[in-house]
């Protein structure tokens, strides 16, 4: 395996966060400090883009997202990082779900969603919540037995529709 030397400054060093891919970038978010402090301001997100072997900041970063860290994502659509759950500042358990979304341009917002897994205080719903987040992708988040699941739908044309459907203990695609 041969091991890769990024240029750039490397983000700080953190664990608790999520690494997720979108086209030629990778994202880091949120996470917390060898000191355990939550990573929080032009620390929040951090990203490598794998065609030219660099960390790089993102630049402006719109709309709001608050610091946190053992949370969890996705990414849909091949633009857009849901992220969701997670522990916030004094350890409070964080009950929302929002959206990282890259435009075509490279610029970077933060959406909240209507939609989440959890009941406020963090235990997981006793039911479904959907939400549409274009008029080709939908979100689901869902609770039943013990188990939670993600499922996201793209239509991609009149006649092909992409699922995805995650759970606490299996992930699976199908076209």
């Amino acid at each position: 395996m041969e091991q890769v030397q990024p240029h750039g400054t490397l983000p700080t060093a953190r664990a608790y966060h999520t690494f997720n891919t979108m086209g030629n970038n990778c994202f880091v978010v949120g996470g917390r400090t060898t000191q355990n402090t939550l990573l929080a301001g032009d620390h929040l997100v951090c990203m490598y883009d794998v065609a030219t072997n660099q960390w790089m900041s993102p630049g402006p970063v719109s709309g709001t997202f608050p610091a946190r860290s053992s949370h969890r994502g996705i990414v849909i659509g091949g633009n857009q990082l849901v992220i969701c759950g997670g522990t916030g500042q004094g350890k409070l358990r964080m009950n929302d779900t929002s959206v990282l979304k890259q435009a075509s341009n490279g610029q970077l917002s933060w959406r909240r969603l209507s939609v989440s897994p959890f009941q406020p205080g963090g235990t997981p719903l006793a039911d479904c919540q959907c939400e549409d987040m274009s008029s080709k992708v939908h979100l689901c988040f869902c609770f039943v037995a013990s188990v939670w699941s993600v499922c996201y739908t793209v239509h991609r044309s009149a006649s092909s529709v992409y699922t995805r459907h995650a759970t606490n203990d299996k992930d699976s695609s199908t076209l």
